[in-house]
C-alpha cells in the first residue's frame, strides 16, 4: 500500500510540474500575440483586484488546474 502512495505521490508531482510548465508556455504565447481572448485564461490574465493589481502566473496556472480536476472531478461522478 505504501509503495502504491509513494508511486502516485511521484507522479502526480511531475504531472502537476509538466502540466504547469504547459499552462506556463500558453500562459507566455499569449502575452507575447496580445490575444485577449474572452475564455478563461483570458479574463485571469485581464483580471486586476480591488488594488489594481493582476494575478501572478502561478496564480493564474493554479486556477486553471483547479477548473480543470473539478471539472473531471464532476463528470467522473454523473
Amino acid at each position: 500500500m505504501l509503495t502504491r502512495l509513494v508511486f502516485f505521490t511521484v507522479n502526480y508531482g511531475k504531472a502537476r510540474k509538466r502540466l504547469n510548465q504547459i499552462i506556463r508556455e500558453i500562459i507566455s504565447e499569449r502575452k507575447q500575440k496580445k490575444l485577449l481572448d474572452k475564455d478563461l485564461l483570458g479574463y485571469l490574465l485581464n483580471f486586476k483586484d480591488e488594488r489594481g493589481q493582476t494575478l501572478t502566473e502561478d496564480q493564474i496556472a493554479d486556477n486553471i488546474i483547479g477548473v480543470l480536476f473539478a471539472a473531471q472531478d464532476t463528470t467522473a461522478s454523473v
